[in-house]
């Protein structure tokens, strides 16, 4: 009847036990800090899942499963971890995150098939005591703790490939990470750190988080080995200065580097070498004027620039074709440079609170699949108006192709391309190779024959330097797009 209360009811079996339940249908189990929901234990099941039953400490009958490999005990209010887990001699995932664990004595797993442990979330002010012993460690997790040092016996987790750091107070790392020497991420962000002094990256990493803490200079030389690196946040830090050779021969790899919210007043030069990088943001900054090397980031999909102090762009930024998000929003822009029309890929341009910019150039009009161009807050633009641009792209570029043809446009227009190598030989029949022969023999100035020009090659793309130009101040002039 509902007038009894069960304390145990054991439920044996060959393959299972069960302790359950009270008349009242509650599960409990007699603890030494009150009552706790019990557990159902299955003998030797190779994954245990018993996260977030809010027990606070491990039933004996857990540590005879000893063919168990994988055993979450997440969410729960655990206080510590028996000596007893030494009995799971083959576990090889551990979970332990959101639990009380830095309450209790420090930790120590004598797990040597340990491939994955996971303990963030536990008020943890240091590493497990064995950690070092963990030479089948690949996936390290203490993130969200109160750790201030690292251990010198890390540098023996041979197999790490993951180490979570963050939301921690480290203010320094040691030497020894580079040690670890099949250690593909390392995630740091949101410490302490105001330093890298001693510290070298190892040559494995594709991720390298440094975001949001102290630094206020990073050298070359602790990213000289990182050949495959495609991530690197160094954002919400202190760095005023990045040294010209920090791209110089090295982090070729690179696909985004984040640098906002520092103190930077200009970039490297090098940075140009990035050619593989597709996002970069150097936002919140103060810079004043990007390099002409930008231009040769032609993998660059994503550039986020705003809240600088830009007041003029390079003529080079028309060479990144693969740019589809540019945000120039909160600078000190006076106008937009004439190669921005090379933008050809480009979706979304943010102008937003550029307040000394007054003309949208022409260009423009060639940025085919723009569905995005944000002049919020551009309280001096004249041209467009702003009440036209609050219309959206559409009526933008209608506005644009009705515009007269200016001195300006003229003067700029010729100016939108550099000549290459390329546009030369199409425009006049003959090689860089061939030009410096051809001049110094005077007597066949009259008898030149340019080299034939492949058929193919030309029909693909037959406009020249020359000609593209010419192209664009006829429909300036004459209000068309198509060439004369």
């Amino acid at each position: 009847t509902r007038d009894v209360k069960i304390r145990y009811l054991f439920l044996m079996s060959c393959d299972s036990f069960t302790y359950a339940a009270s008349a009242s249908g509650l599960y409990e189990e007699e603890e030494r800090d009150g009552w706790a929901i019990a557990p159902e234990i299955e003998i030797n099941p190779k994954s245990a899942d018993h996260s977030g039953k809010q027990w606070t400490c491990l039933p004996t009958e857990l540590f005879s499963n000893f063919a168990l490999t994988y055993l979450n005990l997440s969410n729960n209010r655990l206080l510590c971890i028996p000596q007893d887990i030494q009995q799971l001699s083959v576990l090889e995932e551990l979970y332990l995150s959101h639990n009380n664990l830095g309450r209790g004595p420090q930790l120590d797993f004598p797990l040597p098939n340990l491939t994955v442990l996971r303990i963030a979330h536990n008020q943890l002010n240091e590493l497990p005591y064995n950690i070092g012993m963990l030479s089948n460690l690949r996936v390290l997790d203490v993130s969200h703790n109160n750790i201030t040092e690292l251990s010198a016996s890390m540098e023996h987790l041979s197999s790490l490939e993951i180490l979570r750091l963050e939301h921690n107070q480290l203010s320094a790392l040691r030497p020894e990470i580079f040690h670890l020497s099949k250690l593909k991420e390392l995630h740091v962000f949101n410490n302490s750190l105001t330093s890298l002094n001693s510290v070298t990256f190892p040559p494995q990493l594709e991720i390298i988080d440094l975001t949001n803490n102290g630094l206020s200079y990073v050298h070359p030389s602790q990213f000289a080995f990182v050949e495959n690196l495609v991530f690197l946040g160094l954002s919400n830090n202190r760095i005023c200065f990045i040294d010209e050779e920090m791209f110089y021969n090295q982090m070729l790899s690179l696909q985004e580097l984040h640098l906002a919210s520092n103190h930077l007043q200009q970039l490297p030069c090098s940075i140009g070498a990035l050619v593989n990088l597709r996002m970069l943001n150097v936002s919140g900054n103060r810079l004043s004027e990007l390099p002409l090397s930008v231009g040769h980031l032609v993998s660059l999909q994503s550039f986020h620039l705003n809240s600088n102090y830009i007041h003029e762009l390079p003529r080079s930024i028309g060479h990144l074709k693969n740019l589809s998000l540019f945000d120039l929003s909160y600078n000190q822009l006076l106008t937009l440079p004439p190669t921005i029309g090379g933008l050809g890929k480009l979706e979304q341009l943010k102008l937003m609170h550029n307040l000394r910019l007054q003309i949208i150039p022409t260009m423009v009009l060639d940025l085919h699949q723009l569905v995005s161009l944000d002049v919020t807050g551009c309280e001096n633009l004249v041209s467009p108006p702003l009440e036209v641009c609050q219309q959206g792209v559409t009526e933008i570029m209608e506005y644009l192709k009705e515009l007269p043809v200016t001195v300006e446009d003229l003067q700029e227009g010729w100016e939108l391309i550099e000549p290459t190598a390329d546009d030369i030989e199409k425009e006049f029949g003959f090689s860089a190779k061939n030009i410096v022969p051809h001049l110094e023999d005077s007597e066949e100035v009259g008898n030149y024959n340019p080299p034939a020009t492949d058929k193919d090659e030309t029909e693909e793309n037959p406009e020249g330097w020359l000609s593209y130009t010419m192209s664009l101040l006829s429909r300036s002039i004459f209000g068309r797009s198509e060439p004369v």
